[in-house]
């Protein structure tokens, strides 16, 4: 499912607000915040607190754990001139309640390039 917005930023928030829908829900709820990467067409969206990259903790079966969320997107516009958000490179980590890291998920994408 596409999400898409008026603008990047509207495009952004849609996506913003519908993760912390199912966060909220089901794990924490810490916010996730949409921030504009300076000098770049991106947006990054992570846990956020007073403007600073933050985990989320929560309580588990195996103790305290925290999750680190950090996704970076960007977009194009469709025929209808909406913005469509497409991710560029996400890092996620779930860490122990003493901070050893217990798994990742990592992705970047790789554009293809036009020859000559």
């Amino acid at each position: 499912m596409a999400i898409t917005g008026r603008s990047f930023e509207d495009a952004a928030r849609k996506f913003t607000d519908h993760l912390n829908g199912v966060l909220c829900k089901t794990l924490t709820q810490t916010r996730l915040q949409a921030v504009p990467v300076k000098g770049t067409p991106c947006v990054n969206i992570g846990f956020r607190q007073a403007g600073h990259p933050e985990e989320a903790c929560f309580n588990s079966d195996y103790g305290w754990l925290s999750l680190s969320l950090t996704q970076n997107c960007d977009s194009i516009i469709d025929k209808d001139g909406k913005h469509e958000l497409r991710t560029v490179a996400y890092w996620y980590y779930l860490y122990g309640g003493n901070g050893t890291s217990l798994m990742r998920w990592e992705f970047k994408r790789l554009y293809p390039t036009r020859a000559g």
